[in-house]
């Protein structure tokens, strides 16, 4: 997540298709260190998605989503946990985008089977938001959340802040939103 890659997508030795997935992979794991996430273009995907599975975001530690990045999970138990600051804000023009890796209408066929697979509600789990000293800085505006909350709401917020403003969240099999213990 802190490596900038530049790649040469105009080289004709640079092809990224076929493959058995067409994204960026994050591996899971623990972020310690502030990141951002910016649209980059990789061989002929434009705009290609970031792949995450497991992700947390630890105490003192800030993840920086660009405007119009795909965030796309692999399985129903993928998220991300927040025990620092998410800031996810996009634009109305473009948005950024939290959807299964079985949505190809946002970021194309990530998984590259064409239209073998659809997306189905509860295909990934959520994004949730623990207290932090950090918490103020939360923040997801003008994003789009699709197809997720697998075991529970498809944000959750414990006991912190969280600024949600200008957002769909849609086709879930639990809450879009969900608030406990002293959370606003």
């Amino acid at each position: 997540l802190t490596s900038n890659p530049q790649f040469n997508i105009t080289s004709p030795l640079f092809n990224t298709l076929g493959n058995g997935s067409n994204g960026i992979a994050i591996i899971e794991g623990n972020l310690s260190t502030n990141a951002t996430l910016v649209k980059r273009d990789v061989g002929q995907i434009y705009n290609v998605a970031y792949i995450i599975s497991n992700l947390t975001i630890m105490p003192n530690t800030t993840l920086t989503i660009g405007e119009g990045v795909v965030i796309k999970f692999a399985n129903y138990y993928n998220g991300i946990i927040v025990n620092g600051a998410l800031v996810s804000v996009g634009s109305v023009k473009s948005p950024i985008v939290f959807t299964s890796i079985k949505d190809d209408s946002k970021g194309g066929d990530t998984n590259g089977d064409g239209n073998t697979t659809v997306p189905t509600k509860g295909n990934w789990s959520s994004i949730t938001f623990n207290s932090s000293n950090l918490d103020a800085s939360n923040v997801i505006r003008n994003c789009i959340l699709n197809y997720g909350g697998a075991y529970n709401s498809n944000i959750t917020v414990n006991n912190c802040k969280v600024t949600i403003d200008s957002c769909r969240i849609e086709q879930l099999y639990y809450n879009a939103i969900g608030i406990y213990g002293s959370a606003s």
